[in-house]
């Protein structure tokens, strides 16, 4: 199912990752933690829900899928991959 991401809600979902760096930082202490990492998608994701009711279905796995899909859309040096 398709989600209807507005800017708004797309705001607030950079907002909540920015301020989560567990999910998105590899150098993050508990980065490898994943049932930790999972928790927090599920936090965003319920912040999110509460602000923008048209996005009932969205739950912490489909938010991570929605991050790392784009990132691995990403041009590699957009992503800071070294490539080579």
């Amino acid at each position: 199912m398709k989600f209807a991401w507005t800017r708004e809600s797309e705001e607030l979902l950079l907002e909540q990752v920015r301020d989560h760096r567990i999910v998105w930082d590899p150098k993050h202490v508990d980065y490898h933690r994943f049932k930790l990492r999972q928790e927090i998608f599920s936090q965003i994701a319920d912040t999110i829900r509460e602000q923008f009711p048209e996005l009932k279905q969205l739950n912490g796995g489909k938010l991570h899928c929605k991050i790392t899909c784009n990132i691995q859309r990403m041009p590699v040096h957009v992503r800071g991959i070294n490539s080579g």
